[in-house]
């Protein structure tokens, strides 16, 4: 017969091997309490990523668009911007090339091909050389470009003052 051990705890008098159905139940509870909280992390998680990720791609696509119209009118001379307004400015390029950037329907069309959607106001500001907005082609110095681009309950915005050289 085994001596019992003063002042030992009771859990390790026992003889007892394997678990009692309330060590079962509890680790149930404690587990049934720990996957929801986790999946809720995990999926705040994900949303959070897609998020990030949705306002990169349209960053991108934008600064694409900046960089493209920033090397349009790069290869131009202020004399040959023929039109210009808060949505549309048509130029004609020093090889020839005649380019035109339209703002409508919420989009922005180079060469009736669309490179933006989602835009929500008209991206274009002309200014003179005292930075005095102007409506006509003749004094064009700088144009300042503003992109507000709204998609998937994003709102990305992406502004540039290009000069138009001399």
């Amino acid at each position: 017969m085994q001596k019992k051990a003063a002042n030992s705890p009771l859990w390790l008098e026992s003889n007892q091997q394997g678990t009692t159905l309330m060590e079962l139940a509890i680790v149930v509870i404690v587990i049934g309490f720990l996957v929801p909280a986790i999946a809720g992390i995990i999926n705040i998680q994900s949303k959070s990523l897609a998020l990030v990720f949705n306002r990169t791609i349209i960053t991108y696509e934008a600064r694409n668009v900046m960089n493209e119209l920033r090397s349009d009118l790069l290869k131009t001379c202020p004399d040959k911007v023929t039109n210009i307004s808060a949505g549309y400015l048509v130029f004609t390029k020093s090889d020839g090339g005649r380019v035109e950037y339209l703002a409508k329907n919420g989009n922005l069309l180079r060469n009736h091909k669309i490179v933006i959607t989602g835009l929500e106001k008209d991206p274009f500001t002309y200014y003179d050389k005292n930075l005095q907005e102007i409506s006509f082609p003749q004094k064009l110095k700088l144009i300042s470009v503003f992109f507000l681009i709204q998609k998937n309950g994003q709102a990305v915005n992406l502004e540039e003052a290009i000069y138009v050289r001399n």
